[in-house]
């Protein structure tokens, strides 16, 4: 019934795990491409920052109502947040109250982006987020192709091509880490 917590699931298609580095990149490459498009910037952003702080899937925190963030009665500087809709909850007790925590920079600041992003009312009545995942999945898409073209066009990356597409060659890795 649970394969995925067992790890008896589908294996993850992730390649890597994405770095602190390439997260702050992409977040900035996303107020630069789609700047004058706020309420889509926004979203965006608040969504990013939302799921870099819980680690939920970009499908699951696009999913989040309204009426699952709370205010946190023993620290007034977070919000509780319930994740009730998700692939692995199968029932209410398995959704456990995470803590969303500030930050010091605005940029990955989930409180001010979702605060900003509802304040600008993209969302639906009951959704936070008036973005759907295939929506989000494409915006990140080309972020990310935006990104490896500047690292491509710096010389930063070397690429090789393969069966999937552009992957890094073994020294640009060694040279990257």
């Amino acid at each position: 019934k649970r394969y995925e917590v067992r790890g008896e699931g589908v294996p993850s298609s992730a390649r890597r795990p994405l770095e602190y580095s390439e997260f702050l990149d992409c977040l900035s490459l996303v107020r630069k491409m789609y700047g004058n498009q706020e309420e889509t910037m926004l979203s965006v952003l608040a969504v990013l920052t939302v799921q870099w702080q819980l680690i939920g899937r970009i499908d699951d925190v696009t999913n989040l109502k309204k009426s699952t963030l709370l205010s946190n009665l023993r620290d007034r500087d977070t919000l509780c947040v319930k994740m009730v809709w998700s692939k692995n909850i199968r029932e209410e007790r398995d959704s456990p109250t995470q803590i969303l925590f500030g930050s010091n920079d605005p940029l990955v600041c989930p409180l001010l982006n979702l605060a900003t992003c509802m304040e600008f009312g993209e969302g639906t009545d009951e959704r936070v987020f008036g973005c759907s995942n295939r929506k989000i999945s494409n915006i990140l898409e080309k972020t990310f192709q935006a990104q490896i073209s500047q690292q491509l066009a710096k010389g930063a990356l070397a690429v090789t091509r393969s069966a999937r597409g552009l992957r890094p060659t073994p020294a640009a890795r060694a040279s990257q880490g």
